[in-house]
């Protein structure tokens, strides 16, 4: 079941019945019994508490599920190679050094279509953050030479 399929169950039913509350109990309407007392239903009151509980419960575990699968660590799955960039986070700028090709740039990130990158983050001086809003990660950048999250020197 996906996302909408579970928004789906609780706005639908919910929609339908705030329409038939405001129409059946409406001012207009005389021919409707008020009855304030209530009996205590066992079985209303598990149902009441199931259905939302197991809906809350789905929607942890997709989102535990696909979070997880965002991992800023974790590489991409692709069958052609990932191309290394090595990032080192200067005062004020960025470096990033191709060692394949033999060049660097100041600032400017150029990344081929169609292949994955595998970042090799570090920092000269201070800690320093960049982000992947494309692909929703982010990674740190220590100095001397590692991510500030100790899960190794990938990022994508």
């Amino acid at each position: 079941m996906t996302w909408f399929g579970l928004m789906l169950i609780v706005l639908v039913p919910v929609f339908l019945m705030t329409a038939w509350f405001a129409w059946r109990y409406r001012a207009s309407n005389t021919q409707v019994l008020y009855a304030p007392d209530w009996t205590p239903s066992a079985r209303l009151e598990v149902l009441l508490w199931l259905v939302p509980s197991g809906i809350v419960a789905a929607l942890a575990v997709l989102t535990w599920t696909y979070t997880h699968r965002l991992g800023p660590y974790r590489p991409l799955e692709s069958p052609v190679a990932a191309l290394p960039i090595q990032v080192v986070a200067l005062d004020w700028k960025w470096l990033f050094i191709y060692p394949q090709q033999g060049i660097a740039t100041i600032n400017e990130l150029v990344m081929p279509v169609g292949r994955p990158v595998r970042f090799e983050v570090t920092s000269d001086t201070v800690m320093n953050a960049r982000e992947g809003a494309e692909r929703a990660r982010a990674a740190s950048a220590a100095a001397n030479g590692g991510p500030a999250r100790g899960r190794g020197p990938r990022c994508a």
